[in-house]
Order: C-alpha cells, then structure tokens, then sequence
C-alpha cells in the first residue's frame, strides 16, 4: 500500500499520478474471492480482471513459495505482464518464473521486509526520475 501512494501521489517530485495498486486493500474483493475461489487465488482474479499487457507486475514474498503469490503470478504471464518479485534470500519457488528478481540474502523475515521497503523506495525514487525526466 505504501509503495503504491509513493507513485500514485508523489515521493518527492511534483507531476502527474501514476497507476499503481496494492491488491491487499480491498478487503470485500478479497473476502469474496477467498470464499469462491480460495486463498490460493485472491491475487490472481484481481490481476485477471486489472492487469494489461506490458502492465508491470510486482510481487512481494519473504520465502516465494507462498501459493497466492504463485498464482498471482500465473496470472500476469498469462496476462503479458512485466513481473518483479521482491523475496528473501533464494526466491522459493518464484525463482525463475520472473522476469526480474530481487532477492535479499536473508531468511530472516523482519530483515527482509525492511529491506523490501527500502528497495521500494529506491525504485519509486528512480521510477519518478524518469517520469519527471
């Protein structure tokens, strides 16, 4: 959710919002998929019915072998989305089903959640260079 208001809103720079969305925030569609469809795809009907193609993916996972993050995953291929996982230290099973991964040599959650955010930050910081470039 943080991530998503430093690009929909603005980190630093002054310009135009840019499209961004954490699907962990609405709570009635992830209630709603969990009870008809399961856990396991409270991502992926999310991404079926958001993502586009050329679209930019981003999955969060501290081991990468969560199964809704799979699934989400799955999704976005099979919806022509950019993917980017941000994991712990081996990228569980997302390794290698991503286009970009960005593991952080831990296997201590707290650690690897910390520097989720910071990696967060950098990009959103790089992602506003360029929009305002």
């Amino acid at each position: 959710m943080h991530l998503a208001a430093e690009l929909v809103v603005r980190l630093r720079a002054e310009r135009k919002g840019l499209a961004a969305l954490a699907l962990t925030t609405n709570p009635s569609v992830l209630t709603a998929a969990g009870n008809d469809y399961g856990f396991e795809r409270i991502f992926s009907r999310q991404i079926e019915s958001l993502v586009a193609a050329n679209d930019i993916l981003v999955a969060l996972t501290t081991s990468g072998n969560s199964p809704n993050i799979l699934r989400g995953v799955e999704a976005g291929r099979a919806r022509g989305a950019y993917l980017v996982a941000l994991t712990g230290e081996t990228g569980g099973a997302l390794s290698g089903k991503v286009d970009l991964l960005l593991n952080v040599p831990s296997r201590d959650p707290q650690r690897i959640q910390e520097s989720h955010i910071t990696i967060g930050h950098v990009v959103c910081s790089l992602i506003e260079q360029l929009a305002c470039g």
